[in-house]
């Protein structure tokens, strides 16, 4: 059971990189529920992989204060984000990244980089973004089937489910 365990951990950690481009993971917890206890990965509904900012794209990447555009800038501490990504297996998959906080010396905004495989509107990746969309085009399932599915409040589904209809791909 272990050798299985670390196989499935070290299978995912290899694709990180790919998948996550930027960021290396730190470690991966299966869980019964969000933000509980960890457990055995087979009675785990929840994948949780923790990431964080690969330190040479932080120290290579130009950084400037989005209010004034300086370049006087400096860290200023770590912060936490969990993001919905698309599932693995029947495992609901979350995403906790630690990002690099910003602060400018000329006008003293805090800021974050952003994180380039985050929706710009959810708390998801595109790419889980894109799943639900394409699961909207399926015309059988309903909204509360694909957010219970996805565990994802069906307000969100029934949003990004408009978003597509704007773009005229589907009827009610």
């Amino acid at each position: 059971m272990d050798n299985y365990k670390n196989s499935f951990n070290l299978s995912i950690r290899n694709n990180i990189f790919d998948l996550f481009p930027g960021y290396n993971c730190t470690s991966i917890s299966f869980k019964k529920d969000k933000n509980g206890e960890e457990c055995d990965e087979f009675d785990a509904k929840y994948l949780y992989i923790y990431l964080e900012q690969d330190k040479e794209v932080e120290i290579n990447t130009p950084y400037h204060c989005p209010k004034c555009n300086s370049t006087s800038i400096r860290r200023h501490g770590l912060f936490e984000v969990e993001i919905a990504d698309t599932p693995i297996g029947d495992k609901k998959v979350i995403l906790v990244i630690t990002k690099p906080r910003y602060k400018c010396k000329e006008c003293q905004k805090a800021f974050f980089q952003d994180i380039i495989f985050k929706h710009d509107q959810y708390r998801m990746t595109n790419r889980l973004y894109y799943y639900i969309l394409n699961s909207c085009k399926k015309i059988p399932l309903s909204i509360v089937k694909i957010a219970t599915e996805l565990d994802i409040d069906r307000n969100i589904i029934s949003r990004i489910k408009n978003d597509l209809k704007e773009q005229n791909d589907i009827k009610d």
